[in-house]
């Protein structure tokens, strides 16, 4: 009644196992990735090592021929080798991005970029699964504020996902598997509210409104206002029978 406090019951709940669990989920879901992306990985780095095979048999015929190469031709074979050696170290940087925790600062993203890288790794993939791409990004989207890495992990995951649904069910009709990667820049007017007629799912990103400001930019040079809208679907059976 004095406004005292006679004592004080304090609850604890040790989550260290529930950390564990998740930590362990986590490592799991990276090596389930890893197994996914396995394919693409030997068939990028397949491409430069053949490459290195090729240049460094040739210098190995010129010097069984007893014909020491000039050294213009010996320094040109030599810049080859050592422009595919740094490709197959990108890849394989590339792919410890992908599985480590990594940085999550956000910087200026080029979402073509992320999405070629993405398809790039699970390219080979698709082919063996008879799965084609209708890619529709346009050349002049303005950079979006992300974490290129992350957003590279997404297209992967929603890529080999609809891939997965494809392969449980055929599309109607006959037609081919295909996934479609599509993306829209949406403007901000000024005042901040985003132009009511484009729509929340950009059917047809390809058709440009009239006057959208689409990839301009202000008169100080800044990027333009706005978010852009990355769509991937495919021609499958959507999440009928596919809830588990």
């Amino acid at each position: 009644g004095d406004g005292g406090v006679d004592s004080v019951i304090v609850m604890l709940e040790d989550e260290t196992d529930r950390l564990r669990v998740e930590e362990r989920l986590q490592r799991a879901r990276k090596l389930e990735a890893m197994g996914t992306l396995a394919t693409g990985i030997a068939h990028e780095i397949n491409q430069p090592l053949s490459a290195l095979q090729l240049y460094a048999g040739s210098l190995e015929m010129l010097a069984e021929k007893d014909r020491a190469p000039d050294r213009e031709t010996l320094l040109a074979r030599l810049a080859l080798i050592l422009g595919e050696t740094a490709r197959i170290r990108d890849i394989i940087d590339h792919m410890r991005a992908l599985v480590a925790h990594g940085d999550t600062a956000l910087s200026a993203t080029q979402v073509e970029a992320a999405v070629d890288r993405a398809l790039g790794l699970v390219g080979a993939q698709l082919r063996a699964h008879r799965v084609a791409i209708d890619r529709v990004l346009p050349p002049d989207l303005p950079a979006v504020r992300a974490n290129p890495v992350q957003l590279e992990q997404v297209v992967i995951n929603l890529v080999v996902n609809a891939m997965h649904a494809l392969d449980a069910r055929e599309p109607a009709d006959g037609q081919d598997r295909r996934i479609r990667i599509e993306a829209a820049y949406r403007p901000v007017q000024r005042g901040g509210a985003e132009r009511p007629e484009l729509p929340d799912r950009p059917d047809r990103p390809d058709r440009t409104e009239p006057g959208d400001g689409q990839g301009e930019k202000s008169a100080d040079g800044e990027a333009p206002a706005g978010r852009v809208l990355l769509t991937v679907s495919d021609n499958g059976p959507g999440r009928q029978g596919l809830e588990d």
